[in-house]
């Protein structure tokens, strides 16, 4: 299971895509605040 990337990183998947939304969300607002 250690060697296998996929199964490993499905589970990261989705707070990978979460920290890249949040970042993308905190720059718009930025962008508006500033």
């Amino acid at each position: 299971m250690v060697c296998d990337p996929v199964s490993s990183a499905k589970p990261f998947t989705p707070v990978i895509l979460f920290y890249i939304t949040v970042y993308y969300f905190r720059m718009v607002i930025s962008k508006f605040i500033f």
